[in-house]
């Protein structure tokens, strides 16, 4: 069984003739539009395009396939639109939490789609690096990178996507200093760490037992602390992906390999849950989240 918006890219593609042009229409990355086309065939087990240096033209079976593709997205406008007739019905605000990186990059664009049709319901961001207390009423919804987090039994979510991390060194570092490629090539090079304590992840303290011969040179119990030494060229650590691939200064080095890194977790407390607007929130939230997925991984 196939995705079903893989129908949307799919018509990008046919219509722009290239999946740069598709990515452009959709506002993703090319290779995700390759990667979902791909998967699109492998799924329904039929070519739909003939690969060239000039683009991407229709199979004769992906000829058949433009019209339904084109009437399915008609209908899916015509439910979308029914939804948000009735979506702006609901009112009140929703006080949701995040690390600033995740806020940054998944939650502000997620809020911004959803109140373009719910215009009646106020979004309350509460940046904190520390995990607000949901059971306690300190917020309503949280998007975080956490191991397991449904610990708490009051909480309700899911799992939504991997969070992978990666080792990352600055371009003027690598320049001067070559970039590892591999955990034994790093041996001798400056490593940044964070400061050990009981809430840290391993995968922060990954490097420093896969080089056991690297000089530590750096400690910070702040992730923005560590991207800022990194990027300053102080030496190599171990960075979200989110933060890395993102941050036009630094250069992947290698994956974090064998490192327990957490996942990006929806969680909200039952009680506030069962409220219309955070329901609607809630899984408008997830639907994004899941869309924008390549963001969080680095495949350079």
């Amino acid at each position: 069984m196939f995705d079903w918006d893989d129908l949307r890219v799919f018509r990008a593609v046919a219509e722009a003739g290239t999946t740069l042009g598709a990515a452009r229409r959709l506002g993703i990355s090319q290779p995700t539009v390759v990667r979902r086309i791909a998967g699109f065939e492998r799924a329904v087990g039929v070519a739909l395009f003939e690969r060239s240096r000039t683009g991407y033209r229709l199979t004769e079976a992906g000829e058949e396939l433009v019209p339904l593709a084109e009437q399915v997205g008609k209908e899916v406008e015509a439910i979308n639109d029914m939804l948000a007739s009735r979506s702006r019905s609901l009112a009140g605000t929703i006080r949701v939490t995040a690390a600033e990186p995740v806020a940054n990059m998944l939650l502000a664009p997620a809020v911004l789609d959803f109140q373009r049709t719910n215009p009646n319901v106020a979004i309350q961001l509460l940046i904190a690096d520390r995990f607000l207390d949901l059971a306690r009423g300190e917020a309503d919804v949280a998007l975080r990178a956490t191991f397991n987090g449904l610990e708490d039994s009051n909480l309700v979510g899911r799992k939504l996507v991997d969070a992978p991390w990666a080792v990352y060194c600055s371009r003027e570092y690598m320049e001067n200093r070559g970039r590892p490629c591999t955990p034994l090539e790093a041996d001798g090079h400056p490593i940044l760490s964070s400061e050990r304590s009981a809430g840290d992840a391993p995968v922060m303290h990954w490097l420093e037992e896969a080089v056991p011969n690297a000089k530590l040179v750096w400690r910070s119990n702040s992730l923005s602390s560590l991207q800022s030494a990194v990027r300053a060229g102080l030496g190599l650590a171990p960075l979200p992906c989110l933060l890395g691939r993102n941050d036009p200064e630094l250069v992947k080095c290698f994956d974090a390999g064998g490192a327990a890194f957490p996942d990006i977790w929806l969680l909200a407390h039952a009680a506030a849950r069962s409220r219309p607007h955070i329901q609607s929130f809630i899984a408008a939230l997830s639907d994004h989240v899941i869309a924008h997925a390549d963001l969080l991984r680095d495949e350079s």
